[in-house]
């Protein structure tokens, strides 16, 4: 599959985008695909992170880690997460935002758990 969402979704993306700088596609990508980001993103966690160097994972509170706020470069050391930024699915959607082809760079998790830590302020 080129990309995972439809033309009229890109479209609508390019004008938000655009418009605002981000686009938000509700909807758009399939609960299989969401399932399996989730199962690699907690079996990185399990299985990689622990071998890795403390800048390889960021904390609100570095004994607690339900507190996991960001995940670095996750490419460079899992398969999964090189093949995912390297996807059809992403560049030609970033691409089709853009207006030109990209290069990925790096894959990296942001996340806030809810009521843990401090307020995440507008970036």
């Amino acid at each position: 599959m080129l990309c995972m969402f439809t033309d009229e979704q890109i479209a609508r993306a390019k004008v938000d985008f655009d418009r605002d700088g981000y686009a938000v596609i509700r909807g758009g990508a399939p609960a299989e695909r969401i399932e399996q980001w989730r199962d690699n993103t907690e079996r990185y966690v399990r299985e990689v992170l622990p071998g890795l160097g403390a800048d390889a994972a960021y904390y609100e509170d570095k004994s607690d880690p339900r507190t996991l706020f960001r995940l670095e470069k996750t490419n460079r050391y899992d398969p999964y997460f090189n093949d995912l930024i390297n996807d059809e699915a992403f560049t030609g959607f970033a691409a089709a935002l853009l207006g030109e082809p990209v290069v990925p760079q790096y894959a990296e998790l942001l996340a806030k758990a809810p009521r843990i830590g401090n307020v995440t302020p507008a970036h």
